[in-house]
């Protein structure tokens, strides 16, 4: 006698492990999600240190940037003979979000060969704090949890 279809056990098991599985994987994925948002809250640090690095690739010039975190102002200098070319500006974070640094201003200058000096830097925001990092040998701009 050939048997078709599955117990009502065998069922009740397999239910009750999808449903652990469930469990263990829902919040990770909602975890993400929250990761996401708080990195595009440091996105627009991102985008200016980024933008200023390009700079000094593309003009074979050091490029410095300094960022005032109570104001939100920024400076942007390119290095050249006499007098260095000087763009300010202010971040627009949004959602209350916030700078922090160390002092009273984050310094960060960008290379022609690639390298880059900085310092600490997080903005926070919403879902909590999101550092934006320098990597020191090749100038690239990172954003990640702090």
């Amino acid at each position: 006698m050939s048997r078709r279809g599955l117990t009502l056990v065998e069922v009740i098991v397999s239910m009750a492990l999808i449903g652990i599985v469930a469990a263990v994987t829902v919040p990770a994925f909602a975890g993400l999600a929250g990761t996401d948002r708080d990195a595009a809250t440091a996105e627009p640090v991102a985008r200016l240190l980024r933008s200023a690095r390009m700079t000094a690739l593309r003009e074979a010039r050091v490029t410095t940037v300094v960022i005032e975190p109570v104001s939100g102002r920024y400076t942007i200098a390119v290095a050249g003979e006499g007098m260095p070319r000087r763009t300010e500006g202010l971040l627009a974070l949004g959602d209350g979000a916030r700078i922090l640094v160390a002092g009273p201003r984050a310094r960060f200058a960008f290379e022609p060969s690639g390298p880059a000096r900085s310092e600490p830097i997080a903005v926070r925001g919403p879902g909590g704090d999101v550092a934006v990092r320098v990597d020191p040998w090749t100038g690239d701009v990172l954003v990640g949890a702090r």
